[in-house]
């Protein structure tokens, strides 16, 4: 019987000593005097990994980038409510960066209900991950950024590295350039990172509204993103292009991967373009509309850059156009929004250097009379070829499963591929929808915040 006492008494202890420790570690918010940048920063300093720090109604100029180092959610009172203006110089700063001291951690990180007005004098918010340890616990989410950068310099949003998350539900306004750039290491990135479609490992914009004066995203230098579920208006021109992935070039290495899917382009009734001008990499490219009440052409525009074994100087991989496909991609959902190839274009690649971009090799595009010899086919899953050339893709609409969560079927599509004469292999199948970090962080401020701590 003693026996037994001891043991439940050390149980009692351990056990509370458990819930002590977990009272003790509960993540605290803290919450700035005001919303000037000694105030912020006062708070960022305090806060520690994993704590929240709110930013509360006001109005501020900032004449510093907030460079922050650990992991942590950054939460304004809301848009229109938390404004922060640019007086940063420096066009390739951004407002507030994220630069983790310890990229090994993975910590979560979140920027939102924030108005960032970079007063066309610098970047909004930029991400720098210069390992090549993968962070994806990144979320900017809830936001509007106007007026980034100047006319040659300057974007809403800039990663440079392995940052991966979600940018959702941002409004992005007026810029004179790009909205987004994705930038990876250029041979860091090539040597160690995967080029795989559908993966958690990548940066995803969806539900986002894009007001465009240029291009709206683009990547390079072993870069990658997932534009999905968008709205892009307000052009002033012929898109050259909407979306961008750059090729090998002297300034560095090529796209690795990019999907664009579900987003909606809103051309007015003047003006055409490009939805993609895809330079580099591999794509997935596909269920996109532009509205148009014109009669402006559109399409995804293919081209070669430098030749793979010039540009950079002894790179070994293979970076042109490859592995891509294009399908269902439509203006005012009806007509059929083609790829072609521009070779050549703006003198970038070193004429009659191989390799020249072939149809049905480097890339593969719809096919409305699709056989299972060439191009893409859209369709039922009963309906897919018996018979197939290697290399074609068919995106079955009723297979996939439920990677689409918001329109609640139970199956949203996927493609098969034919790796090998008459063979279909389910080969990609879109990352869930909405992305799992919008589910897992909270988009405003908490009302009763536990721990809360009011820096001055």
């Amino acid at each position: 019987m003693a026996e037994i006492k001891k043991m439940f008494v050390f149980l009692t202890v351990f056990l509370l000593g458990v819930c002590v420790f977990v009272v003790d570690t509960y993540a605290a918010t803290y919450k700035a005097a005001s919303a000037s940048y000694s105030d912020v920063s006062a708070a960022v300093f305090a806060a520690d990994s994993g704590d929240t720090v709110v930013v509360p109604t006001g109005t501020a100029t900032w004449d510093s980038p907030l460079i922050i180092t650990k992991g942590l959610t950054l939460m304004g009172e809301g848009v229109g409510n938390t404004v922060i203006t640019s007086n940063i110089t420096n066009q390739n700063s951004g407002m507030i960066a994220y630069v983790p001291a310890n990229p090994n951690l993975n910590e979560s990180f979140q920027i939102s209900g924030f108005t960032l007005d970079c007063d066309l004098k610098s970047n909004g918010i930029l991400f720098s991950n210069p390992s090549t340890t993968i962070n994806n616990k990144v979320r900017i989410d809830h936001n509007r950024i106007i007026d980034p950068g100047g006319e040659n310099a300057g974007r809403a949003i800039v990663i440079w590295g392995t940052v991966y998350g979600v940018i959702d539900n941002n409004t992005i306004e007026n810029q004179s350039n790009k909205a987004i750039d994705s930038y990876g290491r250029n041979s860091s990135s090539w040597s160690n990172l995967a080029r795989d479609f559908g993966s958690i490992n990548n940066i995803y914009y969806e539900d986002n509204t894009f007001t465009a004066k240029g291009c709206a995203s683009s990547c390079g230098h072993g870069g990658r993103y997932v534009a999905r579920y968008n709205s892009y208006s307000g052009y002033t021109g012929n898109a050259t292009p909407a979306l961008d992935a750059h090729g090998n070039q002297p300034a560095g290495y090529s796209t690795m991967v990019v999907e664009v899917y579900g987003n909606v382009f809103d051309f007015g009734g003047l003006y055409g373009g490009q939805l993609l001008d895809h330079r580099g990499g591999q794509a997935m490219v596909f269920n996109n509309n532009v509205i148009n009440t014109g009669q402006s052409t559109y399409s995804v525009k293919i081209r070669e850059e430098y030749d793979d074994t010039t540009v950079p100087a002894a790179n070994p991989y293979l970076m042109h156009v490859t592995n891509s496909y294009y399908w269902n991609n439509r203006k005012n959902t009806s007509t059929l929004i083609t790829a072609y190839i521009a070779q050549d274009t703006f003198g970038y690649k070193i004429p009659n250097d191989p390799p020249v971009l072939v149809e049905d090799r480097d890339f593969w595009d719809e096919n409305p009379s699709f056989d299972g010899t060439s191009g893409v086919g859209v369709g039922l899953y009963a309906d897919m070829p018996a018979t197939c050339t290697t290399g074609v893709g068919y995106w079955t609409t009723d297979k996939g499963g439920n990677w689409n969560i918001i329109n609640g079927t139970t199956n949203d599509g996927c493609l098969y591929k034919c790796t090998a004469t008459n063979t279909w292999t389910l080969y990609y199948t879109p990352y869930p929808y909405p992305h799992p970090l919008r589910a897992e962080t909270k988009a405003s401020p908490p009302e009763t915040p536990q721990n809360l701590k009011i820096v001055k």
